[in-house]
């Protein structure tokens, strides 16, 4: 807890210090904007993308954006995802490093003059926790008549903060308290925004060239974007051997480039043949083919887990219920053959969703490693039974 007020913190100091040195370099124009140029927004990472490119298609079938160029502003590591799946949603790509716009004082003031030359007539930011130092920022730099995103909710940038930058927004829209998953808080933009009711019940991945790996393997995805997302390897070690002992399946270990390094160790934990070592070597659109092709996803919580859901392949999520009903658990009318397990102080009370929510909105301090071993082996068990 002491971390993430310190966290928050530098947040609050990076946002001023930065603020002042965009006033001073960074000039401005704001002229009139007439033209049929639509930019969106979502510099996040591939969990969140997963759960807002389905609606790429209704804003472009939209009668308001039909004819409109379309420019989507991204995280550099999907830029090839994106070509792979969605360049016929969108007419240009702008790729950027999101860290560095919030920590490099040279790549912000080169990327925010960048922003300032080109002019849209509507820019949306579809994102509820939004995040001053990145994504309003590049929303301020850009010229357009109408900028559009959601009212946040706190997570990311302290609300006074967010007061301020609400300033740069021509129209802000809220997201009613139930629709809190990632999904229906899209959702709820998406037709808001077109002025329409979205027939996308889920999201949905369908892979162009479907490469059959192997016949039969669980995927394991050991990495997390934070070290307290991130399940102990000696537990997943003993979960991989009790996968072998008890199928025939191989296992295909897959994640970033971050997570090489634990699946070197993981490896030589196991020393099996049957445990196939891929972290680190596949891009985001291969890891979509390895995860389409297998019977189950096993791993932290991650945007590997919401790539499983779009391609409807089970997973097993382990979660220390951070951001708890934003992300994780999925609401069974949109995904119903995922499992998530929580340390037991969630668990016991799992039924009552929306105290958890409250709860662990912004951070959760419990412990991932108290979920057993055994936890998640009679879980393994059940889907083993089902699925095999």
């Amino acid at each position: 807890m002491i971390k993430f007020y310190v966290r928050r913190f530098l947040k609050i100091l990076a946002f001023f210090i930065f603020f002042i040195y965009d006033l001073t370099y960074l000039k401005r124009t704001l002229n009139s904007v007439q033209n049929s140029n639509l930019c969106i927004v979502k510099p996040d990472g591939i969990g969140d993308y997963i759960l807002f490119r389905n609606f790429l298609r209704s804003i472009r079938e939209s009668k308001s954006f039909g004819n409109y160029k379309i420019t989507l502003i991204c995280n550099e590591s999907l830029k090839q995802f994106i070509n792979e799946f969605d360049t016929k949603e969108i007419d240009e790509i702008i790729a950027i490093k999101p860290k560095s716009i919030g920590t490099n004082f040279k790549y912000r003031k080169a990327f925010l003059k960048m922003c300032n030359s080109h002019t849209f007539d509507i820019l949306i930011y579809p994102v509820v926790s939004r995040e001053a130092l990145i994504g309003d920022a590049i929303v301020s730099a850009f010229n357009s008549n109408f900028k559009i995103g959601i009212r946040s909710d706190n997570v990311n940038t302290a609300r006074f903060i967010n007061k301020i930058t609400d300033k740069n927004y021509y129209k802000l829209y809220d997201i009613a308290e139930h629709d809190y998953f990632e999904f229906n808080i899209i959702k709820s933009f998406i037709e808001q925004f077109l002025m329409i009711e979205s027939n996308i019940k889920r999201p949905e991945l369908i892979l162009r060239n479907k490469i059959k790996i192997h016949n039969n393997y669980f995927c394991v995805a050991i990495g997390a974007n934070e070290k307290f997302r991130k399940w102990n390897i000696n537990n997943y070690s003993k979960l991989i051997q009790d996968i072998f002992f008890k199928t025939e399946n191989d296992v295909i270990l897959i994640g970033s480039e971050q997570d090489v390094k634990e699946s070197e160790n993981l490896v030589s934990m196991i020393n099996n043949r049957r445990l196939i070592n891929l972290v680190g070597k596949t891009s985001l659109a291969e890891s979509a083919n390895i995860i389409g092709n297998s019977k189950l996803l096993i791993g932290n919580d991650s945007g590997l887990i919401h790539m499983a859901a779009a391609l409807k392949i089970s997973f097993i999520c382990i979660s220390n219920g951070n951001h708890f009903g934003r992300f994780v658990p999925y609401p069974k009318e949109i995904f119903d053959k995922g499992l998530c397990v929580f340390p037991k102080k969630i668990e016991i009370k799992a039924s009552n969703n929306h105290v958890l929510q409250k709860k662990y909105k912004i951070l959760s301090n419990e412990n991932i490693n108290s979920i057993s071993f055994e936890e998640i082996k009679k879980v393994i068990d059940f889907f083993i039974n089902d699925i095999i």
